[in-house]
C-alpha cells in the first residue's frame, strides 16, 4: 500500500497563500454565471409585431450575444488563472516532496553512521 505524503509547513503555507486568489476567482466566476442566469430570466419571450420591433429585438439579441461572448472570455481567463495557480501549487508540492525525500535519506544515513560509531566505540 503506497504511503500518502504528509503536508509540510511549506506546502500548507503555499496553499494558504494561494487560497484567497482561488476563492476570489471562483467568486467572480459564480457571480458572472448568476448574472447571466438572471439576465436570461428577465428577458421576455414575446415577439414584436412590427418590423421596427423586430429590428430592435435583433439588436438586443446581438448585444446580449456580445455580452455573453465577453462573459465567456472572462470565464475562460479566470479558469486559466486558476489552472496556473494550481500548476504552481503542484510544482511547490513536488519540490517539497523532493526535499523531504532528500532529508529522509540524509537522516537515515546519519542514523546509520551514528549507530556504526556507537558500535565501534563500544566494541573497541
Amino acid at each position: 500500500m503506497p504511503r500518502k505524503p504528509f503536508m509540510t509547513p511549506a506546502t500548507l503555507n503555499t496553499i494558504l497563500n494561494s487560497a484567497p486568489m482561488i476563492l476570489q476567482g471562483a467568486g467572480r466566476l459564480f457571480k458572472m454565471i448568476r448574472e447571466r442566469r438572471d439576465e436570461a430570466a428577465d428577458q421576455s419571450q414575446d415577439l414584436p409585431a412590427t418590423v421596427d420591433g423586430l429590428r430592435q429585438e435583433v439588436r438586443q439579441i446581438e448585444s446580449r450575444l456580445i455580452a455573453n461572448d465577453e462573459s465567456d472570455l472572462q470565464q475562460i481567463q479566470l479558469i486559466e488563472q486558476l489552472a496556473r495557480q494550481n500548476e504552481a501549487l503542484a510544482e511547490s508540492l513536488r519540490k517539497t516532496l523532493r526535499h523531504l525525500g532528500i532529508l529522509t535519506w540524509l537522516s537515515s544515513a546519519a542514523l546509520l553512521l551514528a549507530a556504526a560509531a556507537l558500535i565501534l566505540v563500544y566494541t573497541s
